[in-house]
């Protein structure tokens, strides 16, 4: 995906979220809200309801990290949807997928909680009894497993040379890795796949 299309600007912008380094916070937000509207407004139009994102920081007890949040409610998307697993599938997704079944629809309400994880940066720790640590303090690096997960999305739209079932095979061992084995992970990995999707519109 090409930096200058509105997918890869969005996605460039994400990445930096959860990269290694100083960040400055107020830049950051600018960068991914705008590149969010663009891809809304281009894949969504008027149902867009992007504004109600912004990128902020949590705090955990083990420490401090960087992420999407609603901008009008203290709380992390991926916290959203860890609360949605196991909600019924919509009668609209339903509609639109015939075949879906209801473990198809919680896979994609993990993943889609996994994904936003991922592109996080790292709990960053308080330093010095500190309530916030200093805004130019350098976050952790990504996490070695986390890392993978990100290089293993990045490779599907930058690696054309690999053959889909060589990048399936890196993303399901990439998401295990990430999120560790457990029986619900297991089945979500299994149930996802690199596939090449020939589209002409949104």
């Amino acid at each position: 995906m090409h930096p200058s299309s509105p997918r890869g600007r969005l996605r460039d912008a994400l990445l930096r979220v959860g990269e290694r380094g100083d960040v400055n916070e107020a830049d950051l937000r600018a960068a991914v809200t705008t590149a969010l509207r663009e891809l809304a407004s281009e894949a969504l139009g008027e149902r867009s309801r992007v504004d109600l994102v912004t990128v902020g920081a949590e705090d955990h007890p083990w420490g401090r990290s960087l992420g999407l949040r609603l901008a009008d409610h203290d709380v992390e998307l991926p916290h959203v949807l860890l609360h949605a697993d196991g909600s019924p599938l919509p009668p609209q997704v339903q509609e639109s997928c015939p075949t879906l079944r209801q473990e198809e629809w919680e896979t994609v309400l993990l993943v889609s909680k996994l994904l936003l994880m991922a592109l996080q940066s790292e709990p960053e720790p308080v330093r010095d009894g500190a309530a916030h640590p200093p805004q130019s303090a350098p976050r952790p690096p990504r996490s070695v497993s986390r890392e993978q997960f990100c290089q293993a999305l990045t490779a599907i739209p930058d690696r054309p040379d690999l053959h889909p079932d060589e990048l399936t095979a890196q993303l399901r061992t990439a998401l295990l890795n990430f999120a560790s084995e457990t029986p619900d992970n297991k089945e979500a990995a299994h149930r996802i796949a690199v596939l090449q999707v020939v589209t002409t519109c949104w």
